[in-house]
């Protein structure tokens, strides 16, 4: 395989991403989107691709911006074995324990700050502020928007 694609793979993998967004995005539609209030069959499918999507686009600009070159993948668990193990800990321990006691948004930041400090996020004020965002992000678009009934939890929240 030419070596020039081979320092490219992350932009082929987004732009791979953004030609499948935008498949089954056309797909969701057909299938029938609704409404937020009334949604369809095709309202999550669609909201999923149009996340992958705009994260796919984000992550290719910054690769053209940033003409950065890949960094070789460790295939399995290489030397991060014990931060796989600890994710599906802390995952498992989120899903399990935390999800119906502590109420969706208590019990999804939490899970959230660890998950980012496992996979290197070592600034608290970036930890802390990016949790909330997409801790509150999600609730706004599922819980509000959707209409999911995500657990309340002991908070009340």
């Amino acid at each position: 395989m030419d070596t020039k694609i081979l320092h490219h793979r992350d932009a082929i993998v987004f732009m791979v991403f953004i030609l499948f967004s935008g498949i089954m995005s056309r797909e969701s539609i057909k299938l029938g989107a609704g409404t937020p209030t009334e949604p369809g069959p095709g309202f999550l499918p669609l909201l999923s691709t149009i996340t992958i999507g705009i994260l796919s686009l984000v992550g290719l600009i910054f690769k053209i911006r940033n003409h950065q070159q890949d960094k070789p993948i460790e295939f399995l668990f290489g030397p991060h074995w014990q931060k796989v193990f600890w994710l599906l800990v802390v995952s498992f321990l989120y899903i399990g324990l935390l999800w119906d006691r502590l109420g969706f948004i208590a019990s999804s930041f939490l899970w959230l700050i660890l998950v980012f400090r496992i996979g290197g996020l070592h600034s608290w004020t970036k930890n802390i502020l990016l949790s909330m965002i997409m801790v509150l992000t999600s609730y706004f678009i599922f819980g509000k928007i959707g209409g999911s009934l995500l657990p309340v939890g002991i908070l009340g929240f």
